[in-house]
């Protein structure tokens, strides 16, 4: 049968092993007690065979149904057996091990692979020692003959558990929390993201009531569709299919979302292998999917996740095609300046494993890739890792994320909200309503955070073992969040955001305000100084700046900014044109904003403006007023060496005269010293 593989390689489960893991027949013969009424027990046990064998998912039915069974039947080694398998598939997989000990203690012959199974068991309910144990127990009851095929995975399993052992000896402090039965079912949910500006949760579900519910037949799962959840009143809403603009009724799943929620990635399974859809939101509707193009996408390939760039040049995905270093392995394309996606090139050997890296997301300040693997060093199934860039621009080694968060069952689709302390993933627990459920991850300091705004709102605790706890420090991030409105109508209004950073004198960041609300928000790297840029169409430009300190303490800024139209009369200040104290030289950090004054006037050849220089009232009215002048000028020639013609462009020196602020304090003092720009004729 042709190897087919969904949106996570058909999700399936970390017992996946090359070895039968089938119900073992029971006959009506060798169940039944001679002179003792079965009371229904025959009939709950064929029938958990019959559930079991329908769908995995539903393990657990079929292990109550057995247990009916096993209440009758207590020294059927075989039943013993079956109830550890299920429980194996099911969420309360700390059980199997109880069932496949009372197996062996009755039968140690029951099954060729039962010692294997209880090591599984062992190790996926962190009891290493055991599992290791077990393993080496499994490894002599295996013939000379078949011991090669084994032994190496075998070795591999085992350390796995070394790896168990070690993440578990240090623990990281954050708490996780199932979020729900209004998300989560007895079904697989995974690859959750985040819109923090509407408040809503959107996922995907192999759920019963999915489009057209049609059943894959390589999975025997219901196809893949996309849901949603707003959390309002600190409570998750009933999850609702998204709507036929992205669900249809083949297999869809939501991969990817853009940090400012705008454009979505959607798998769509029948293109070629599995293609990759984009879909891009204006105002609140989105368009339909379109395939993403075969620069992107493989014909003999599957490329099934996405993520991009905050400031939406840079696209790292999933791919299995050919030329890789495994499995799925983790590409990177860049947006050329045409607007079509480069090559993709593969991040190498050093990141991309012999088996999968799956689920790529980048966080919002674009400085760490999160993604899950299942063939680095972990302690069993998928975990998930993290990349940190570096300051030459290059990413570190995988780093494993430790326990709590990776255990020995699957850990996938990690989404990181933008204050970097805060993220959602899909794992396989304890306390999961079905395989794979969504929880949510909470980073903790040196003590419990103060919560202030909604996406910190979701907190529930997990238990936390005795061993050394050791502090997960988030990445320090900072988001600037705010609105942009017309200064006429005070209406929102679309504009461009731009992001210089004031050392490189290069843009970092470009965003597009919300045109419904004018809302945006960015995420920035701590540690540096940025200038900012609001552009619009027919409006002024508006500047100003925002130093970000280093910080233990996640940091959020608030700026909004109000754009006039270009009319005669309206003025700017230029918040990022900077010179030495008393001196008219231009700084080089200015040139970012003069270049931006320069393409306003190359784009409204019509327009003739005044450059004015302002000073405080510190010192004589004569040398500030030469001092305002020299500056005015300087700004007028630097933009008459940038193509502007000489007769539109007025330079002016007002020295003290016109204050905005009261000169009796320094930081009014401060305001005051200032360069403008002024439309004084539209011809």
């Amino acid at each position: 049968m042709k190897k087919t593989i969904l949106f996570f390689i058909s999700l399936f489960l970390i017992i996946n092993t090359n070895f039968a893991q089938e119900l073992l027949p029971i006959s009506k013969k060798e169940f039944i007690i001679k002179n003792q009424p079965d009371s229904g027990a025959w009939k709950a046990l064929t029938e958990a065979e019959k559930v079991f064998n329908i769908h995995k998912s539903n393990a657990l039915k079929a292990a109550e149904l057995f247990s009916k069974a096993d209440i009758y039947n207590p020294q059927l080694a075989k039943l013993k057996y079956n109830l550890g398998l299920c429980y194996l598939y099911a969420p309360q997989k700390s059980k199997a091990a109880i069932y496949f000990e009372e197996a062996l203690g009755l039968n140690e012959f029951v099954a060729k692979d039962v010692q294997f199974l209880l090591a599984k068991a062992y190790q996926l309910n962190s009891e290493y020692d055991k599992a290791i144990s077990a393993y080496e127990k499994y490894k002599l009851s295996v013939a000379p003959s078949d011991l090669p095929k084994i032994e190496t995975k075998i070795e591999l399993l085992i350390l796995e558990c070394l790896k168990g052992k070690e993440f578990l000896s240090k623990q990281k402090r954050c708490y996780i929390d199932n979020l729900g039965d209004a998300i989560n079912t007895q079904y697989n949910e995974y690859n959750p993201l985040f819109d923090v500006e509407n408040q809503v949760l959107i996922f995907t579900s192999e759920r019963e009531n999915t489009t057209g519910e049609k059943i894959n037949k390589y999975n025997n799962n219901y196809y893949e569709d996309i849901f949603q959840s707003e959390f309002s009143n600190e409570t998750w809403k009933t999850s609702q299919n998204i709507g036929k603009i992205f669900s249809t009724k083949n297999n869809d799943a939501l991969v990817g979302l853009s940090s400012k929620g705008d454009i979505a990635f959607i798998y769509k399974g029948l293109e070629n292998e599995g293609d990759l859809y984009i879909a891009n939101r204006k105002l609140s509707t989105w368009s339909k999917p379109s395939n993403l193009g075969n620069t992107i996408n493989s014909k003999k390939g599957k490329e099934n996740s996405a993520t991009l760039s905050n400031n939406d040049s840079t696209l790292y995905f999933t791919s299995n095609k050919e030329g890789g270093f495994g499995g799925f392995d983790i590409y990177v394309s860049r947006k050329k300046s045409n607007g079509k996606w480069d090559i993709p090139q593969n991040l190498g050997f050093e990141i991309n494993s012999p088996k999968d890296e799956l689920s790529v997301c980048l966080s919002h300040d674009n400085q760490t890739l999160y993604f899950a693997s299942n063939g680095l060093a972990g302690s069993g199934g998928f975990d998930i890792f993290k990349l940190e860039l570096n300051e030459n621009g290059n990413w570190s080694a995988p780093i494993n994320l430790g326990n709590p968060i990776n255990t020995a069952t699957n850990q996938l689709s990690y989404y990181s909200l933008p204050d970097n302390k805060t993220a959602f993933y899909a794992s396989e627990n304890e306390n999961s309503l079905g395989s794979l459920d969504i929880y949510k991850i909470t980073f903790l300091g040196d003590e419990k955070p103060s919560y202030q705004n909604v996406e910190d709102n979701f907190l529930s605790f997990s238990e936390l073992k005795a061993p050394k706890i050791e502090l997960l420090q988030p990445v320090l991030s900072t988001v600037l969040s705010g609105k942009i409105t017309s200064k006429r109508t005070q209406l929102p209004i679309s504009a461009v955001i731009e992001i210089i950073d004031k050392e490189k004198n290069v843009v970092v960041y470009s965003e597009k305000s919300n045109p419904e609300t004018g809302a945006y928000q960015i995420s920035l790297p701590a540690g540096k100084n940025y200038s900012i840029s609001v552009k619009s169409d027919e409006y002024m430009f508006a500047s100003d700046n925002i130093e970000v300190q280093k910080s233990v303490k996640f940091q959020r800024f608030t700026k909004n900014f109000e754009l006039s139209p270009i009319e005669i009369g309206a003025a700017i200040v230029l918040k990022n044109v900077f010179f030495d104290s008393n001196a008219a030289i231009l700084r080089p950090e200015s040139y970012a904003e003069l270049n931006v004054l320069a393409q306003l006037l190359k784009n409204n050849l019509k327009i003739k403006i005044e450059i004015s220089g302002h000073t405080d009232n510190i010192g004589s009215a004569f040398s500030n007023k030469k001092l305002s002048t020299e500056r005015a000028v300087s700004v007028v020639n630097y933009l008459i060496t940038n193509g502007i013609e000489k007769n539109r462009i007025l330079s002016v020196g007002y020295g003290p005269d016109k204050p905005v602020a009261n000169n009796k304090t320094p930081e009014g003092r401060q305001i005051n010293r200032r360069v403008e720009a002024k439309i004084i004729s539209i011809n």
